[in-house]
């Protein structure tokens, strides 16, 4: 469930992001910038066709990380290239708004660390780490074809209105192979020493349950399924996201859970 909501989160993440970066591309700022210094055109409809190409199948995408952990490496890698697209363009507005303070007489420093600064905003530079960018997102956009990730395919709720948790973990777990028998030790450990492995389901979790998790599974759904094994004495059917959450937290407390998908 953890991962789930994870996903959830990081798939809106960048949707939005997706859709903030072409409003800052077509900013006053940033376009007056570019066609002063004479940017090459080419490498922006690049980097846009990319963006655009791999923000129509996050639908697609959203549905499969459930089940796939390749769609969610491959989700994180765009989220990555997406920040390197924003930090470039920030800097060009940065710099395309101290030109322009410049211009007016209201920005005046004559100190080297000024000259500096431009030269990182060479039509060369801008171009060389636009280029550098764009080849990653066509990279993104050759994985996501081999993930058959497709676009148009529908949610099982519309984009824009995604059902939110304010229960998700601060920490991130990457690479879990290489810990997996430092978890069971820990989770399986308790004061009296080592439990036997025949029992080593049974006795060291105080709840056991299992949940099937399928390409039409979201955060709600999956929440009331494993609140329905831990506590089928409580009607949830008509709860909203949050309330069931709360519950299920409080149920879940303190006792020793093993997560699997």
């Amino acid at each position: 469930m953890a991962e789930l909501v994870a996903g959830l989160v990081v798939d809106a993440l960048t949707s939005t992001a997706v859709e903030q970066l072409f409003e800052r591309l077509a900013s006053t700022h940033v376009v007056h910038f570019i066609c002063r210094k004479k940017v090459d055109q080419n490498l922006l409809e690049d980097l846009k066709r990319m963006l655009t190409s791999a923000n129509r199948v996050l639908d697609d995408a959203e549905k499969k990380m459930i089940t796939n952990p390749g769609v969610r490496v491959w989700l994180l890698k765009l989220q990555d290239e997406i920040h390197d697209a924003e930090d470039l363009v920030d800097e060009i507005n940065a710099e395309a708004l101290r030109c322009e303070l410049a211009g007016t007489g209201q920005f005046r420093c004559h100190y080297p660390v000024r000259n500096l600064f431009s030269s990182r905003f060479s039509v060369k530079n801008v171009e060389y780490r636009l280029r550098k960018i764009t080849e990653s997102l066509k990279d993104v956009v050759k994985k996501m074809n081999e993930l058959g990730l497709r676009e148009g395919v529908e949610t099982s709720r519309p984009r824009g209105s995604a059902q939110t948790t304010y229960m998700v973990r601060e920490s991130d777990i990457c690479g879990r192979d290489a810990d997996k028998e430092a978890i069971m030790k820990f989770l399986l450990s308790d004061e009296e020493g080592r439990q036997q492995i025949s029992v080593a389901v049974e006795q060291p979790f105080d709840i056991l349950a299992w949940i099937t998790v399928s390409d039409e599974s979201d955060v709600f759904t999956l929440t009331k399924a494993i609140y329905n094994k831990v506590n089928s004495k409580e009607d949830c059917t008509d709860m909203e996201t949050f309330e069931l959450q709360e519950k299920l937290h409080k149920v879940l407390e303190g006792k020793k859970i093993l997560l699997c998908s």
